[in-house]
């Protein structure tokens, strides 16, 4: 169903003072219990005001149950050109001309 899909994944918070992060890249295996993602991570602090943001695209393995929000991306997003910014505290990324998407 998600299988080469482009996606945005955010990790549960389990306490106050968890940093956000966020995984941004196109999965190449999932079942009931774990996906395989091959992209990068996205890294907001309270005091940051420009993400960290991994400078290498690597693959993870993330558990379904520390995923707090999964979103399909476009399939024509280049992963390695992405426009973002920070507003209020969030991340947001281009996804065309007038659109954004709130990532953190």
């Amino acid at each position: 169903m998600f299988m080469g899909k482009k996606v945005k994944i955010r990790w549960k918070q389990f306490f106050s003072e968890q940093k956000t992060q966020v995984f941004i890249g196109q999965i190449l295996e999932m079942d009931d219990t774990w996906v395989r993602v091959k992209g990068k991570s996205y890294l907001l602090t309270g005091f940051d005001t420009q993400p960290r943001v991994s400078n290498v695209e690597r693959e993870v393995g993330i558990p379904i149950e520390a995923i707090a929000v999964m979103t399909i991306l476009p399939d024509d997003l280049d992963l390695n050109k992405l426009e973002y910014k920070v507003v209020k505290g969030r991340i947001a990324i281009k996804l065309g001309p007038e659109e954004e998407l709130g990532l953190v």
